[in-house]
């Protein structure tokens, strides 16, 4: 029998570790009867959403995202084999920006069986994560409009915080019993981390002993929150890199000690998110626990140790400062 099993994120639940890890071992894969296609130049296929979501042009695939499914449906739909797929670009859920799935499901329908996997974690980290992430790669989006149109909108960066919006958008394609969500903070937890949650998902666990670990270690990490925040004040209008953030990590370390944990967050703005999508979570759950699933998305318990963004107070700016200028040899001419 043929199967299709896609893996769809969401964003910042370690896509990118899983992708290249699932890369790496397609040799090891393919001895399984699993077949983890090279689409494109990521770890990922996310190649395969272009003709519905506009990536940068390296990702475009030959002839386009819809021919690259149907190479895929008649190449495998007929086989035995299990076809893998990852990109965390299935996912996007915008209103206006959204990977057709009833048109994939159509063009894949020849497979015996479906199955969607997708791993959610809260919306504090989530948004968090992907504010860090346009940080570290883009000119940052300023964190109250990112926070805003979380609040507002429920979406960030075109991306789902209502995770009801997510499984709708994902039942386009699917049926419920097709779809299985599990939470990022259940899964790091386990000694062989979300990996070990995604095999299980997939009913892959047994290849666990066989893959090869990333000779690296986890891809894709994100920064200190913020020093990111701090860099992209300085930056503005430009990428922070990487001295900047390393000199805006040191002086927190000088205000608040070597090993601070921080957060782009006011204590209030944290409330204010859990009063948002408490809720929202809640109906989500009970929808998941139809399908005979559990599901719990957990709040991070409060920290009276970390470093929040109201902490930050003109000593630490004028510190900055200093540190930035003494780093800068031609303002000393």
């Amino acid at each position: 029998m043929s199967k299709l099993i896609l893996h769809v994120g969401t964003h910042k639940t370690a896509t990118t570790t899983i992708q290249d890890l699932l890369a790496l071992n397609r040799k090891v894969l393919s001895d399984h009867g699993i077949v983890y296609p090279k689409l494109g130049p990521a770890g990922g296929q996310h190649g395969l959403v272009t003709d519905w979501i506009e990536l940068p042009a390296h990702y475009n695939l030959p002839g386009g995202a819809v021919a690259a499914w149907k190479s895929l449906a008649q190449t495998y739909a007929k086989g035995d084999r299990t076809v893998l797929l990852s990109s965390e670009e299935f996912s996007r859920g915008h209103p206006h920006r959204f990977m057709d799935l009833a048109t994939v499901r159509d063009i894949c329908s020849g497979f015996d069986e479906f199955q969607v996997v997708c791993c959610v974690r809260n919306q504090i980290s989530f948004l968090q994560s992907l504010y860090l992430e346009v940080a570290k790669n883009n000119v940052a989006v300023p964190w109250k409009q990112a926070f805003n149109g979380a609040i507002s909108r429920h979406l960030a960066l075109g991306l789902c915080l209502d995770y009801n919006d997510l499984y709708q958008h994902l039942q386009r394609g699917f049926a419920p019993e097709e779809i299985r969500f599990f939470t990022f903070e259940q899964a790091i937890k386990r000694p062989d981390g979300i990996v070990g949650e995604l095999l299980d998902s997939i009913g892959l666990s047994h290849l666990a002993p066989d893959l090869k670990p990333l000779p690296k270690g986890n891809s894709n990490v994100s920064q200190d929150p913020l020093a990111a925040w701090a860099s992209a004040q300085i930056a503005e209008n430009a990428s922070a890199g990487a001295p900047l953030l390393a000199i805006a990590r040191r002086v927190l370390e000088q205000e608040f000690g070597k090993d601070a944990k921080t957060t782009v967050y006011t204590e209030e703005e944290k409330k204010q998110l859990i009063r948002t999508f408490d809720p929202l979570n809640r109906k989500f759950e009970d929808d998941i626990r139809k399908t005979g699933h559990d599901l719990n998305i957990v709040w991070p318990k409060p920290n009276p140790d970390m470093v929040h963004r109201g902490d930050i107070k003109l000593r630490y700016w004028i510190r900055l400062s200093r540190a930035l200028y003494a780093a800068s040899p031609k303002l000393h001419k």
